[in-house]
């Protein structure tokens, strides 16, 4: 280091340097010089030299006091956080013993994973998952105004004029756009929030003033620009005031190009090229993570965009939404697990697992296995699941993206029988059902838009919203664009996927039973909160399972001074902005206004998320990381695993989440009758889905007398109802046979294609009728994305598929008639081979008991019963 420079490092600091220091020092100088000159240019030219190294060295010694600071606010938080776990863990093990329960291997470890997930069998815990949900969804509420500036038709496009109005704005351009002028200071103020809290977690975001919105780079398209290009198309993009010597003297092109290629390969190796060869690998600490100084500033919004064009990734919409999510995510493991998550967490787990092994040592594999499942489960909490080979990642997802926009035009039908669960957890919560299901019609009511809005800003019911323009974006559908086909196919497949959920009517259903228990329990809540003095005083037996909840007293009674919303209910609705509203007077003898708001606001949105993510079945982080049987994204293995598990997961999260909440639940009574809702709303609604996708496919209503029909409907309200047809045959209508069925899709397809391909000639060898042409039409038309919708695949099956299937397959849709009728008593009022419907449905097939009769008798012989 210069004398004059160690000189004025010393001035500042009020003592002199250690050796050790000034090489740490210099570097750090110089680092706070160049900031200095990005912030205003001309200004920091005027200078002379020595202005700029004593401003260089004060910004050090205020940069190095911070990092001391910062590293004893992360010890003082760390220590808060572990003793808060450690007393919940202590509180959890009194419980069983109160309630005389003995600790079962695994217990213990269960109890230590609902640190990070959301758990049904958890008590006294938020979780990081819960935590992190409820930061984001508070912050998307408050997006709405950016939302409804850039959506574009119906949703599924982004706006291309509101996308630039809104970059424009964000850049400091004036474009008389009311509406983007709304949207970029909704996101200032949301963005500007997230950071002052993640600081006040641990976390150390510098504030940029360039830092308009997050960037996205395409490794695959900059790598296959290749260096030179890239550099080349990247360069006069740039805002050449922001790269500045120490002395303020501009860089040149040479040396920003020099810069340019250090960015370069951080780009195309996904940041390994920063790594040090066998250093430390992991998660490392939250409280490093979104810290990094920003080296690429772009000149203008239009700039920006060309260069997005060209070398990004993701739409707008998908690069803000994916923003907010990863400084959610970090702040709720900081607020939750501590600035050191990651230690935290092991010190936690690895003490569980040694009492586990004192408590329980012949269960060994058992616990050892549990253990291992909460590191895994850890990965997916933190967003830190590794991917081995991302083609072979993005291969699977394609397929399983392409499965879901070609197969679930018809979902919102068979998630009638979701209601169940919706009906058990408001028995859960001790609030009305009923009500609950008013207000769900009321948010599905076209004319509802204010309502929906008003719930959208409580944070209720804005999946679709926030996934909304995922669809569809800038990109133009292109295959590849410069990606790779096999990450070009997963985007373009992951876009008629969500597409299919919306036109299908799903999203919109789905977010309306969110919305519908969500307004339901703020407002019952709110009346709770009004009669109850203290959260000690909450109870299971009067208010379920909020007594379990993760409250504290200082929560509670924030929430006691908030002034309730009016939103047409029978009482007022406890809101997060409700929270926010109390007066800080009012609040100052608790403590800090704003960090009780905040910590209050997540934990009153946490709570009902957590309740509607169990009525709606949202399959939580927990669940994802069981149904991967241990498995690894990227692998062969591991993708052949989540296809298979694909369009199993409700009903995989129905047993674990359901049923096992049904056991926790504190009286026998209780368990009774929360089973009984379950199953009873299950199958009501199951059969009223079973007949509702015969009649909208022709067919006269099934015959309810008969068992079979209610075997078919439980598996229907259990999520299972394609099994259902192997009650009837060996072989579904489409002739799967049930091992591939149990494999899932990919196994189901390639027995189709077998089917239509070796199958039909071993088939014809034989001399057996093979009705391939009409069966590879039939492929066809259940591949094609968007056409099988509920609302049109009756219509285009009776004006064009049934017809082009008997061309090319003579009396294969008597055949088929024939077949049903054999293996289901299937009959049709719209006959396929009418063009248009000659009669009604015949109800009078709704009761027929003495063919109800007939068939039990069948079952009863079958078994060997008399």
């Amino acid at each position: 280091m210069k004398p004059a420079c160690l000189d004025a490092v010393e001035k500042a600091l009020g003592r002199p340097l250690t050796a050790g220091e000034a090489e740490k020092i210099e570097s750090q100088v110089n680092l706070q010089m160049r900031l200095a000159g990005r912030k205003d240019p001309t200004a920091w030219s005027a200078l002379s030299s020595t202005q700029r190294l004593e401003q260089g060295a004060k910004a050090a010694a205020e940069a190095m006091l911070h990092e001391v600071q910062k590293k004893a606010q992360r010890l003082r938080l760390q220590i808060g956080v572990h003793d808060r776990i450690d007393n919940a863990l202590n509180d959890r093990m009194e419980e069983r013993d109160e309630a005389a329960k003995r600790t079962k291997p695994g217990d213990l470890l269960r109890d230590a994973s609902g640190i990070l997930a959301f758990d049904v069998k958890g008590h006294g815990f938020t979780s990081v998952e819960t935590w992190a949900h409820s930061i984001a969804n508070e912050s998307f509420g408050r997006l709405m105004p950016l939302w409804n500036a850039v959506k574009g038709f119906a949703g599924l496009f982004e706006d291309a004029k509101g996308v630039s109005s809104l970059v424009r704005e964000l850049f400091g351009e004036d474009t008389g756009d009311a509406d983007a002028k709304a949207a970029a200071r909704a996101w200032h103020q949301v963005v500007d929030e997230l950071r002052d809290r993640a600081n006040a977690a641990g976390l150390d975001i510098g504030k940029l003033d360039e830092w308009h919105y997050p960037q996205s780079h395409s490794q695959a398209r900059v790598a296959l620009a290749g260096l030179a290009k890239w550099v080349s198309d990247t360069l006069p993009l740039l805002d050449r005031a922001k790269y500045l010597h120490e002395d303020g003297a501009s860089m040149s092109d040479e040396e920003v190009s020099d810069m340019l290629r250090n960015v370069y390969d951080t780009i195309t190796s996904d940041g390994i090229s920063k790594s040090e060869p066998g250093a430390p690998k992991g998660y490392g600490s939250t409280a490093s993570r979104l810290s990094q100084h920003r080296a690429v500033f772009y000149k203008d919004a239009a700039s920006f965009l060309t260069y997005q064009a060209k070398y990004g990734e993701r739409n707008l919409w998908s690069v803000l939404t994916g923003h907010i999510r990863a400084v959610s995510r970090d702040t709720a493991l900081a607020e939750v697990a501590g600035p050191n998550a990651r230690a935290t967490f092991d010190y936690f787990n690895d003490r569980a697992l040694k009492q586990e092994m004192a408590l329980n040592p012949t269960a060994a594999n058992k616990i050892k296995s549990a253990y291992k499942f909460n590191q895994t489960l850890f990965d997916y909490v933190a967003g830190s699941r590794e991917v081995v080979n991302q083609k072979i990642q993005d291969v699977g997802q394609a397929f399983r993206n392409f499965e879901v926009a070609s197969k679930l035009g018809q979902v919102v039908i068979t998630a009638l029988g979701d209601e169940a669960g919706m009906a058990a957890t408001a028995f859960a919560n001790r609030v009305p059902w009923t009500e609950s299901m008013a207000r769900e019609l009321t948010y599905m009511s076209p004319g509802n838009a204010t309502d929906r809005a008003i719930a959208a800003h409580a944070g209720l019911g804005i999946n679709g919203i926030i996934g909304g323009l995922n669809r569809f974006g800038q990109e133009d559908l292109q295959l590849s664009g410069g990606v790779g086909s096999a990450a070009g196919a997963r985007l373009l497949t992951a876009k008629l996927a969500n597409a299919t959920l919306h036109l299908s009517g799903a999203e919109a259903m789905w977010d309306a039973r969110r919305r519908g228990l969500g307004s339901v329990l703020m407002s019952y809540l709110g009346k709770t909160v009004a009669s109850v003095d203290h959260f000690a005083d909450i109870n299971p037996a009067d208010h379920g399972v909020l007594a379990n909840k993760g409250i504290s007293e200082a929560d509670w009674q924030v929430w006691k001074k908030a002034e309730l919303e009016d939103w047409g209910m029978k009482h007022g609705v406890l809101t997060p902005k409700s929270v926010w509203s109390i007066p800080d007077e009012q609040l100052q003898p608790l403590g800090d206004p704003r960090t009780l708001k905040r910590h209050a606001a997540t934990a009153l949105l946490g709570h009902v998320l957590e309740e509607t993510g169990m009525g709606v079945m949202d399959t939580g982080a927990r669940e994802r990381a069981r149904m991967s049987i241990g498995t690894t994204a990227g692998t062969v293995g591991g993708e052949l695993v989540r296809s298979g598990m694909l369009f199993k997961g409700f009903s995989a999260s129905m047993m674990m989440k359901h049923w096992a909440r049904a056991s926790d639940m504190p009286t026998g009574r209780d368990r009774v009758m929360y089973a009984t809702k379950l199953m009873t709303v299950s199958l009501i609604l199951g059969a009223v889905a079973n007949q509702l996708r015969a009649l909208v496919a022709g067919q006269d209503p099934h015959n309810i007398a008969e068992p079979v029909f209610w075997g078919d409907a439980a598996l229907r309200g259990g999520g299972l109802g394609f099994y259902g047809e192997f009650l009837h045959s060996e072989l579904t209508s489409h002739d799967t046979s049930l091992i591939p069925a149990l494999m899932g899709p990919l196994a189901t397809e390639a027995e189709t294609i077998w089917n239509l391909t070796g199958g039909a000639a071993f088939k014809a060898m034989r001399g057996e009728r093979t009705d391939e042409g009409a069966h590879a039409l039939r492929f066809i038309q259940g591949n094609i994305p968007l056409l099988n919708m509920w609302y049109t695949r009756a219509a285009m099956n009776h004006l064009l598929w049934n017809d082009l299937q008997e061309a090319a397959s003579p009396g294969y849709l008597d055949r088929m008639q024939n077949r049903a009728f054999i293996q289901k008593g299937t009959t049709w009022w719209w006959d396929p081979h009418e063009g248009l419907p000659s009669a009604a449905p015949d109800f009078g097939k709704l009761w027929q008991p003495e063919l109800g009769a007939e068939q039990l008798q069948r079952l009863k012989d079958t078994a060997g019963l008399q």
